[in-house]
């Protein structure tokens, strides 16, 4: 066999022959048993090792996989909340936005929940000046549109870029300065003339023809960023926006698969465990003050 000694031991003569003999033998025995030790040992911690990665890696995956879940579930019902707002600030009208809504993603860079939930904050203010359902519409998502084209152009977030057009629209100016646009009194009120709001500069605004009048100017003093997010989709700040907007679309879809399961199970803990918990505790609480 491979790597095997062959050890002669002399009977004859001289007795420490004998005794070197047996004493070579056993210090190649005892090498061969320590390295026989070391290498089970060895090959035991590498499979130890490697079945504990393997479990920690199927527990990572474990847990990766209800942290989507649950995440998608979350944002498929805010998805839902945005629609159904929409459908009551737009009536007829939210079809329409909901089907604009599918692209936002490689358009404007934002996912269709967002683009919805926004179009919707901005529907809510412009019907409740008692601006008609299908003007609400159409403006919503005008400004949505601009938002993301002035994020794009200032390299800002679209969120700042909202909050900024919203501001303006209920008069507060002064957010919209950084993006290029100055609105007055002054203006407001020749631009609301204009549009037939009022019939001299001299009347009072009001929120309906500020609005109004604000949206106009807003449209007209942002030209040179309107169309910068197509103009620069290539680049990696916009690549970016439309891959986080695609990932929430794509988890949103996900989650709708799992709504349904996720409300059985809500209603099981709603109904009959919470309950039933609830019940034990009754009766073991006695029990406990016994004791």
């Amino acid at each position: 066999m491979a790597g095997s000694r062959t050890f002669e031991i002399k009977l004859v003569g001289d007795a420490r022959d004998a005794v070197n003999a047996f004493q070579q033998l056993g210090q190649h025995m005892s090498g061969v048993n320590t390295k026989s030790v070391t290498l089970g040992t060895t090959l035991g911690n590498l499979i130890s090792r490697g079945l504990t990665s393997l479990a920690g890696g199927v527990m990572d995956a474990a847990r990766a996989f209800a942290d989507l879940a649950v995440e998608s579930v979350q944002l498929a019902s805010d998805a839902n909340e945005a629609t159904s707002k929409a459908q009551v600030v737009f009536g007829k009208y939210a079809d329409g936005l909901i089907k604009w809504s599918e692209s936002a993603a490689t358009a404007m860079g934002l996912s269709s929940r967002a683009a919805i939930d926004a179009a919707g904050t901005f529907g809510n203010l412009f019907v409740s000046m008692k601006i008609g359902q299908g003007q609400s519409s159409n403006m919503s998502q005008a400004l949505v549109g601009l938002a993301s084209d002035l994020a794009s152009f200032n390299n800002t977030s679209v969120g700042d870029a909202m909050e900024a057009l919203r501001s303006g629209l209920v008069g507060e100016t002064e957010p919209l300065r950084k993006f290029g646009i100055n609105l007055n009194d002054a203006t407001l009120k020749a631009e609301a003339m204009r549009l037939g709001l009022i019939k001299t500069t001299s009347e009072a605004l009001t929120p309906a023809a500020k609005a109004q009048a604000a949206y106009s100017l807003i449209m007209q003093q942002s030209t040179t960023a309107q169309g910068d997010f197509a103009r620069t989709s290539d680049g990696l700040a916009n690549q970016q926006r439309i891959l986080a907007a695609q990932w929430e679309d794509a988890k949103t879809r996900i989650g709708n698969a799992l709504l349904p399961v996720y409300k059985a199970v809500v209603k099981v803990l709603t109904e009959k465990l919470l309950p039933a918990f609830e019940s034990w505790i009754k009766d073991i609480g006695p029990k406990l003050e016994e004791n």
